[in-house]
C-alpha cells in the first residue's frame, strides 16, 4: 500500500512543483524586466521540463537507470500522441507550416540521433556532452529565429502574459521557485521509489514503468498547460510546446543523464520503443510536410487511440 501512496504522492508533486515553480520563475523574471517572450522561450520550457530532469537524477541515485531512457522515450510517445491529441479533441487548431515547420525537421533529427546512439549502446558522457552542446546550439538558432519573426514573438508573450498566479514580488516569487522545487525533488524521489517497488512485484521491468506511469507523470505540466491553453483558444501553441520540450528530453535531459551516469539501453526498448518513439516524432513533420493546415478533432482523437494502443501493447508484454 504504502508503494501506492508514494507513487500517487510522487506524481501530486512533480505536477504541483512544476506548476508552482513556473509562476515562480515568471514573477521573478518580470521582477528581472525580461520581456515576455523570452520568459515563454526558456523559462517555461525549462520549468515544464525539470521534472524529467529531476527523475531521471534520482532512477540514477535510486539505482534504477533503465527509467531513465524509458522516461526519455515514453515521455516524447506521450508528448505527440497523448498531449497534442488531447489538445486537438479540445480544440482544432491552425498548423504554421513556417513557424513549426523547422523545429519538426530538428525533432525528427534528434529522435534520429537518439535511436542510433541506442542502438549502438552509446549513450555514455561523451555522446551526453555533445548532446549538451547540440542543445545550446539549438537554443541560440531558435532566439535568432523566433527574434525576426513578429508573429512568434506575440503569440510566446500572449500565452505568458495571460498566466494567472503569478507572485508580484520578489520574495513570493523567491518562496514559490524554492517550494517548486522541494516538491520537485520529493515527487521524483517519492515516484520512483513507489514505481520500481511496484514494478518489481509485479514482474514489471523497470524500464517499462518507465515508458508508462513515469512517463505519463513527468509530463503532466505539458499536459496541463496543453488543456489550458486550448480553453483559451491557443491549441496551436501546444504543438510548438510539444516539439520543444521532445528537443529538450532528446538534446538536454539525455545529455545531463549520459554525463552523469552511462545510461543503460534495455533491449525492450531497443526491439520496440525507439522505433515507437520515432514514428511518434514523425507525426507532426508529416502534418506539415503534407500541408495540413488545421489539426482537428479527427486527429486529436485518432492519436489518443493510438497512444491507448501502445500502453495496451506495451502492457501485454511487447
Amino acid at each position: 500500500m504504502i508503494d501506492y501512496l508514494l507513487v500517487v504522492g510522487g506524481l501530486i508533486g512533480l505536477a504541483g512543483g512544476a506548476e508552482v515553480l513556473l509562476r515562480g520563475a515568471v514573477g521573478a523574471a518580470r521582477r528581472f524586466d525580461v520581456s515576455p517572450f523570452m520568459i515563454g522561450l526558456t523559462v517555461v520550457a525549462v520549468a515544464t521540463s525539470l521534472p524529467e530532469l529531476l527523475v531521471c537524477i534520482a532512477a540514477a541515485w535510486r539505482g534504477a537507470p533503465e527509467i531513465i531512457l524509458g522516461n526519455i522515450v515514453g515521455s516524447n510517445i506521450a508528448n505527440v500522441l497523448l498531449i497534442l491529441g488531447t489538445a486537438a479533441a479540445i480544440a482544432p487548431f491552425a498548423i504554421d507550416r513556417r513557424a513549426i515547420g523547422p523545429d519538426a525537421l530538428v525533432m525528427l533529427g534528434v529522435s534520429l540521433l537518439l535511436t542510433a546512439l541506442v542502438l549502438f549502446d552509446v549513450v555514455d558522457w561523451p555522446a551526453g556532452a555533445a548532446m549538451l552542446a547540440l542543445y545550446f546550439g539549438y537554443l541560440v538558432w531558435t532566439y535568432r529565429r523566433k527574434v525576426a519573426d513578429p508573429s512568434a514573438v506575440e503569440e510566446q508573450a500572449a500565452d505568458v502574459e495571460e498566466m494567472s498566479g503569478v507572485p508580484s514580488s520578489a520574495w513570493a516569487a523567491g518562496g514559490a521557485i524554492l517550494l517548486g522545487l522541494v516538491l520537485l525533488l520529493a515527487g521524483a524521489q517519492g515516484l520512483i521509489d513507489g514505481a520500481v517497488s511496484i514494478a518489481r512485484s509485479f514482474g514489471v521491468s523497470d524500464a517499462v514503468i518507465g515508458l508508462t506511469l513515469v512517463a505519463i507523470g513527468t509530463s503532466l505540466p505539458e499536459l496541463a498547460a496543453a488543456i489550458v491553453a486550448a480553453s483559451r483558444g491557443h491549441s496551436g501553441l501546444a504543438l510548438g510546446n510539444v516539439i520543444g520540450s521532445n528537443i529538450m528530453n532528446v538534446l538536454a535531459i539525455a545529455g545531463v543523464s549520459a554525463v552523469t551516469v552511462a545510461v543503460p539501453t534495455p533491449g525492450e526498448i531497443v526491439r520496440f520503443d525507439i522505433w515507437a518513439m520515432l514514428a511518434a516524432a514523425l507525426l507532426p513533420f508529416l502534418l506539415v510536410a503534407f500541408g495540413m493546415r488545421v489539426a482537428g478533432r479527427g486527429v486529436g482523437a485518432g492519436f489518443l487511440v493510438v497512444y491507448l494502443v501502445y500502453i495496451g501493447v506495451r502492457f501485454g508484454g511487447a
